[in-house]
């Protein structure tokens, strides 16, 4: 699967709460901390999978 497929599964899936513990995620190169209301606990965990798949090694640019 590409970035872009994984992508757009994943905002197809959980729409803009993916893309806003994304956003906070690349804001923080990834160590960013907030509190996950138990109900999101799934999609963060999966956003904070997506993310270590392809921002971890820097082969994709943060946006700035």
């Amino acid at each position: 699967m590409t970035y872009e497929e994984d992508y757009a599964y994943m905002v197809l899936m959980y729409g803009d709460l993916f893309k806003n513990i994304l956003s906070a995620l690349r804001e923080k190169k990834g160590k960013a901390e907030f509190h996950i209301p138990r109900k999101y606990k799934d999609v963060t965990h999966k956003t904070v999978e997506f993310h270590n798949r392809w921002f971890a090694k820097e082969t994709i640019y943060y946006e700035t």
